[in-house]
């Protein structure tokens, strides 16, 4: 009996420790192993990555951060903070205030941070949204001044990490795909934390389409309310610790913002507006905007390279623009990509909203199809909520 005892005792070590090290070797939601150099990761992160970031900063101990949504994945840190090493893009997809808040705690108790770019988007304020999204452990991270229960809780979550990734049978059947190369996106995932569409698969319109219809919805919501709670943490956590904070509001295609204004609540966008820089004012934290440029904003929907992607996410090639734009706009100075770089406050607010209104209406004007589409988009919603549905497609980010 000893003995059978023995032998299965045997196997199952020896079954666990094979198990623990071709998971290791796959490393299917790349936790353990170095980031490659300069090569992107085709390998599929995108719904694993709050759970891969907070790792990957522990790694990288950066001086450096660009955080933010998927707008924000799309900008290089490297060009954005040129003369500091070394640095990390932490965006994640969907990234609400409250996650954002959580994963910047983290990032200052992983390495010396002295510089962090926030990417802010409204739907990440929307009061109905400050939730934690699926994958995404605040236990995992850590925190600014942890009491007992809260180490107990972090030790707990990183051994349930230690499980999931190297034991469970989803690992192992991520860790199979990914040898039999099943496990690959369209996107690359590059070693400074962004991330791009690295095959587009659909006409540039109807991505445009897509995002329109996704803005729709979230701007039908009359009562969602904003809340700032979160972005005064984040506030508070840079001051305490030094840290040089800028933020940047990303900028939204003239299509986009019509799609904004027929949902009949194009008034949030602006208020969202005056409440950022009214509390970024009160904390002297500089707010960096790109939306007044028509060169960006009012640019023709083919395909280019140098352009958004749907009306709000950056291509690569836009990204680096970008990127290189806003480093010389957190030094004060001019933009060399020909773009209008406002740095907004209460002095000018006003007058870059009536800006963003403008060059709306411009381009409505010369693209008369733009309300045909966003006319039947509204419809097709209304259609699918009558019927029980949302009608909702995500775009690509």
């Amino acid at each position: 009996m000893a003995a059978r005892l023995s032998l299965f005792l045997l196997v199952l070590g020896l079954l666990t420790a094979a198990t623990v090290a071709f998971n290791l070797h796959r490393d299917p939601y790349r936790l353990y192993q170095p980031p490659a150099e300069q090569q992107p990761d085709s390998t599929d992160l995108f719904f694993h990555l709050r759970l891969h970031k907070p790792y990957r900063l522990e790694q990288v101990a950066p001086r450096a951060l660009v955080m933010g949504s998927s707008v924000s994945g799309r900008l290089l840190p490297s060009l954005v903070f040129p003369d500091r090493n070394p640095v990390y893009n932490a965006a994640i997809p969907g990234a609400s205030m409250l996650e954002t808040h959580q994963l910047v705690e983290h990032a200052l108790q992983s390495g010396p941070v002295t510089d962090l770019l926030l990417g802010l988007e409204y739907f990440m304020f929307a009061a109905n949204y400050q939730q934690q999204l699926q994958g995404f452990e605040t236990d995992r991270l850590r925190r600014d001044n942890p009491g007992p229960a809260t180490r107990a809780r972090f030790l707990w979550q990183r051994l349930r990490d230690c499980w999931s990734t190297l034991l469970s049978r989803t690992a192992i059947a991520d860790s199979l795909r990914l040898r039999q190369h099943q496990a690959t996106s369209n996107r690359a995932f590059w070693p400074d934390g962004s991330w791009d569409l690295a095959m587009e698969t659909l006409p540039p319109r109807a991505y445009y389409k897509m995002l329109a219809r996704q803005k729709l919805q979230e701007f039908s919501r009359p009562d969602q309310g904003l809340d700032f709670t979160a972005l005064e943490q984040i506030f508070e956590l840079a001051r305490r610790h030094g840290v040089r904070l800028s933020l940047f509001l990303s900028p939204y295609h003239s299509y986009i913002l019509s799609a904004i204004q027929q949902s009949g609540h194009y008034s949030a966008y602006g208020d969202w507006h005056r409440g950022v820089v009214q509390l970024a004012e009160a904390y002297s934290v500089p707010v960096l905007a790109l939306g007044n440029s028509p060169r960006l904003v009012n640019a023709p929907i083919d395909g280019r390279p140098d352009s958004l992607l749907d009306g709000v996410h950056p291509r690569r090639a836009l990204g680096r623009q970008i990127s290189r734009c806003l480093a010389l706009g957190l030094r004060e100075l001019d933009c060399r990509e020909g773009w209008q770089l406002s740095r907004l406050d209460s002095a000018n607010i006003e007058q870059y909203l009536e800006r963003l209104e403008a060059l709306r209406r411009d381009y409505v004007e010369s693209e008369p199809a733009v309300m045909d589409d966003i006319t039947r988009l509204a419809r097709g919603l209304a259609e699918g909520a009558d019927n029980g549905a949302t009608g909702l497609q995500r775009a690509p980010r």
